[in-house]
């Protein structure tokens, strides 16, 4: 892993290195800024331990081919974290999950993960709700900063980040000998 446009980058790729995928961009944001505007969401439910409906909202995210009890200790593991959701709304006391987000707090940041808004719940704010309510938990134990990574291909992703205010801080990639 290199940073875009590093010394180390340029060095491994005069050795012949190749990129293995697309950059990553890590975006950064105060949070009293970002939760200046933006209250609590009360459909927005957090836990610090990891529930099956929230795992099984994650693997539908991204469904893949991971054993999942080793995606369950990377999910659930390094406290403090804490898993938000939104049910669908509606009388079914088993409503599903239609978006979720996951936080991790580490001194005075909050790392934002998981984002993920069911297809047909999109661009309502769940997500941004998600993030607002992350927030509040993480300031309430002392953290003033917030980061979130998303891969540079996903443009939508990344202005919906720039208009809740945050900004680009870097962008790496992950370098391999050629083959």
């Amino acid at each position: 892993q290199v940073i875009e446009g590093s010394p180390e980058e340029h060095a491994l790729q005069r050795l012949g290195w190749v990129s293995t995928d697309q950059p990553t961009a890590v975006l950064v944001s105060r949070l009293a800024d970002f939760l200046a505007v933006r209250q609590a969401e009360p459909t927005a439910t957090i836990t610090e331990t990891l529930q099956p409906g929230w795992e099984a909202a994650y693997q539908h995210s991204r469904p893949n081919s991971a054993d999942p009890a080793i995606v369950r200790m990377i999910l659930d593991d390094n406290p403090p974290r804490a898993f938000a959701a939104i049910r669908s709304q509606g009388p079914d006391d088993h409503a599903e999950l239609v978006a979720i987000a996951r936080g991790h707090r580490n001194e005075g940041w909050l790392g934002l993960a998981s984002i993920w808004t069911r297809p047909d719940h999109r661009r309502r704010g769940l997500a941004t709700a998600l993030m607002a309510a992350l927030g509040h938990w993480a300031a309430r134990q002392g953290a003033r900063y917030a980061y979130l990574q998303v891969a540079t291909v996903s443009e939508p992703a990344i202005a919906a980040y720039h208009r809740l205010g945050f900004i680009d801080h870097h962008r790496y990639r992950y370098l391999a000998p050629a083959q």
